[in-house]
This record gives C-alpha cells, sequence and structure tokens, in this order.
C-alpha cells in the first residue's frame, strides 16, 4: 500500500496483520471519508479513503494487539475519531465471542502535538515487547479491492491478492467490500469458511 500517507502505518497494521507483532496508532483518524478535506487533499477517491479507514475492516486485527495513544484536545484529528474505533472493538468482541486486543490511552490535556510521541514512548516499547501471534486458528480479511503493488518503473498497480496470516483472498467487485473468515485445524490443517461475500477466490499459503 501507499506508505506516504498520514494513514499509512494505520492501514499497513490493519491490511497485513501477518506482517507486524503489533501496532501503535498516535493520534490518528479511524474514519476518513468523514472529513471531505482528506478526499480532496490526501485521497483521490472515496474507495480510497475507505482503504485506509481501519474502522471499516477492523476485523483483520482480531489477532494483532494495538495501542491507540490520543489527545483529549486534538484539534486535528478530534478524541471521538478514538472511541469510534474503542465502540467497534466493543461490538466486534461481543460478536465474535473473543476479546479484542486493543488498547487506548487518552492523553489529557495533549493537542495534536509532538509532546504527545516523546511523553509516550516507554510506554509504547513496553507495550510492544514480545507480542507476536504467528498462526492463529481464526483469521479474517476485509478489503475493498485487490491491493496496490508498484511496478518496475515505480508506478502504482493494481494488485492480486489480500492476506491475513495463512490466507489470501481475492476482492469478486473491487470498490465493494469483500468479507472471509476462516478456521483451520493446527493438527490436521482443514480449511473451515465460516464466512465468504464478495469473494473471488481464496487460497491457503505458508504462513
Amino acid at each position: 500500500p501507499r506508505l506516504d500517507l498520514p494513514a499509512g502505518g494505520r492501514a499497513a497494521g490493519f491490511h497485513y496483520p501477518h506482517l507486524f507483532a503489533a501496532s501503535v496508532n498516535f493520534m490518528g483518524d479511524s474514519l476518513y471519508t468523514v472529513w471531505k478535506q482528506y478526499i480532496r487533499w490526501h485521497f483521490k477517491t472515496v474507495e480510497e479513503a475507505e482503504r485506509y479507514s481501519p474502522l471499516l475492516y477492523a476485523e483483520n486485527g482480531i489477532h494483532q494487539p494495538h495501542l491507540w495513544i490520543h489527545g483529549t484536545v486534538d484539534r486535528v484529528a478530534p478524541i471521538k475519531q478514538a472511541r469510534w474505533m474503542q465502540q467497534k472493538a466493543r461490538e466486534l468482541s461481543k460478536k465474535l465471542k473473543v476479546k479484542f486486543p486493543i488498547a487506548f490511552d487518552y492523553a489529557e490535556g495533549y493537542d495534536h502535538e509532538e509532546r504527545l510521541l516523546h511523553d509516550r514512548w516507554e510506554k509504547v516499547f513496553e507495550f510492544i515487547r514480545d507480542k507476536r501471534v504467528a498462526a492463529p486458528e481464526r483469521v479474517f480479511i476485509v478489503a475493498n479491492s485487490n491491493g496496490l503493488r508498484r511496478d518496475r518503473e515505480g508506478k502504482i498497480r493494481p494488485g492480486q491478492w489480500n492476506r491475513a496470516y495463512w490466507l489470501e483472498m481475492q476482492v469478486a467487485t473491487p470498490g465493494q467490500w469483500g468479507h472471509i473468515e476462516a478456521l483451520r485445524n493446527p493438527e490436521t490443517g482443514k480449511l473451515k469458511i465460516v464466512r465468504r461475500e464478495n469473494v473471488k477466490a481464496f487460497r491457503l499459503v505458508r504462513n
């Protein structure tokens, strides 16, 4: 994905959970489509803004520990952006009957400022230490495109597969959300598809 955008780090963590042991979000948005200026300044289309909005595909991060740090008086990315994600995590935990591994640190009196990063580094390092789920039995992939890649000339091209841990999935109709939920027996390797919507193809891959 394009990581030159402000949302790049968050988007990478939720789109490719198998690549990261944990993710930390500083004063970031969870839903970009509510701000018209973001679509005008940073994103070319609403579809692209959705792709960088982790609130819309939060299931992808169900096995990856997350820490969201947000100032309570942030005037650039309002605190409600973090609270939306907190509510989404609660809903998913109840729906999926699993605790969503996400923690929130609401920094009282902090704005959208560099001081917040400096004052929370120790907490960040403590959070990310020894965190890794190598091969969970239950995997989710939610995507509205088949990813992006750079060709040999450096141009952005459509990708082919979305991945989470041992599963890859292709969206049938790009621009519409595709969902897949799968279970894999760790002893036999047998696969069970629990949910499949707008999915063209899927395949097992080596973790």
